[in-house]
């Protein structure tokens, strides 16, 4: 039987063959189809896109374009919480809860930068789809136009920010729309009412140079006028700046309300008066402005103090009160007490001794300049110790043999006031001590012991040391 199947013929075996290739065809040829059918139905699922979220348009939209002169008023909400409303008068910001608040004309200019010109968006979305912040927004701003009386308005619920599409969803109240701003309108109105407050410019127009007098009294009524440009100009420095109007307490004052706070405007209490010179316009009969310079007298008016030893205070002109700190004013007021070169006195020489007794002669002219104007930056009250010092306390200044002389002329005037040819000498002697490696001065008529840097001590003393090594 094995034979006679080996021995069929080759039409039979080569039937069996075709069949086995017509079967590996069919299921190939099948999957193919399911392959087929799979990609049709994707791209057709795809076109449909029935999860999709809602269709955006990407074209560039503006969502308004206004002038600032049609501006009326807008409203939001500030980063403390409370609803804001301003209006404007006559150009004029105002809060409409508080018309006394002295708004910042430039900073409510600039937070509505938002509400005029054009504000863009980059794509209008059909539909709310809950994700883009409106439930909880970040602010919901309001204004109103008028444009050759013709009154018009906008509201904006400002949702999430997306940082992949780089803009913020924003939700025309007005017009129920969605859409995706290319800026970020709630950032202009992240204040708080109080970021906005207009304060007063301290001594504006004071300069050192046209100031004739600074006059300082204190809390004992005790008076003192100072004349020296020298002393004048070191308090104008630091100590006169530190009142900065920076630090207020209550604004819209009148007399009673800065009565609460012990501030009189009379000289019962603490002041500090600049004589000075300022420019102004004056106009003549032709209504001809000519600048002219005029005196003029600017005011620190001080009060009571507080329960950490800061001090009331208001300046001229100003219907705020505002608070200095008690390191502050005990500086300030430190200058009742010290003395000055004379005005007109020109220093000659400088005479320095060191800790050790080695001293040294400074007489060339431009390098006792150059000394001269070392000295005035270093020399001051800032770095302070204590003020108020008794003579016991400023006794061993006196003691020490460390010190810096300077030597200066002062001119003799007629009886016309002019200058003659003929000077008086005079010196001027600041006294250091070392006191357990802090060096500490004290500055001639001063109550006031004030310590210096190391490095600022080797540069005044810098003459000294190169000569005794």
């Amino acid at each position: 039987m094995a034979e006679i199947e080996k021995s069929k013929p080759l039409e039979e075996q080569g039937s069996k063959k075709s069949k086995v290739k017509k079967n590996k065809i069919i299921p190939l040829i099948v999957l193919i189809g399911v392959v087929v059918l799979l990609i049709a139905t994707f791209f057709i699922l795809k076109k449909l896109d029935l999860n999709a979220p809602p269709k955006e348009e990407s074209t560039v939209t503006a969502m308004h374009s206004k002038s600032s002169e049609t501006l009326e008023s807008f409203s939001f909400t500030d980063k403390e919480g409370e609803f804001l409303t301003f209006v404007k008068d006559k150009g004029v910001w105002y809060v409409e809860s508080d018309m006394v608040f002295p708004v910042d004309q430039t900073k409510v200019n600039d937070m509505t930068a938002t509400l005029v010109g054009t504000l863009l968006a980059t794509r209008t979305i059909e539909s709310d789809n809950g994700e883009y912040g409106f439930d909880n927004p970040r602010n919901v701003v309001s204004a109103k136009y008028n444009e050759n009386g013709t009154v018009s308005e906008v509201k904006y619920t400002i949702g999430i920010s997306n940082e992949f599409n780089s803009g913020t969803y924003v939700r025309d109240d007005v017009n129920n729309k969605i859409y995706l701003c290319a800026s970020d309108p709630a950032k202009n109105f992240d204040v708080a009412k109080n970021d906005l407050i207009m304060l007063d410019i301290a001594a504006a127009d004071v300069e050192v140079m046209s100031t004739s007098k600074v006059t300082i009294i204190n809390e004992n009524g005790e008076k003192r006028e100072i004349v020296s440009d020298m002393l004048i100009e070191e308090v104008l420095d630091t100590p006169f700046s530190n009142v900065d109007c920076g630090d207020w307490v209550e604004y819209a004052c009148d007399d009673a309300d800065m009565a609460k706070y012990g501030i009189t405007k009379n000289e019962d209490k603490p002041l500090v008066s600049v004589f000075y010179k300022t420019t102004v316009s004056v106009k003549d009969e032709n209504g001809v402005s000519t600048p002219t310079r005029q005196d003029t007298t600017y005011y620190i008016w001080f009060g009571n103090t507080t329960d950490d030893g800061s001090i009331y205070y208001t300046i001229t002109g100003s219907s705020i009160v505002y608070k200095l700190s008690a390191d502050k004013y005990e500086l300030l007021m430190s200058y009742m007490f010290g003395e000055g070169i004379p005005n007109g006195g020109k220093i000659y020489s400088v005479s320095l001794t060191d800790g050790e007794g080695n001293s040294n002669t400074i007489t060339d002219e431009s390098e006792v300049k150059s000394f001269k104007n070392n000295f005035y930056n270093i020399i001051n009250r800032e770095n302070n110790v204590k003020h108020n010092c008794t003579d016991e306390e400023l006794k061993p200044f006196f003691d020490s043999t460390m010190k810096i002389v300077l030597n200066y002329k002062t001119p003799i005037l007629d009886e016309e006031g002019e200058e003659t040819d003929e000077f008086e000498e005079g010196t001027y002697t600041v006294y250091f001590r070392d006191n357990n490696g802090t060096i500490e001065f004290v500055t001639p008529g001063s109550k006031t012991i004030c310590k210096l840097d190391k490095d600022k001590f080797e540069t005044l003393f810098a003459s000294v040391t190169s000569k005794t090594e």
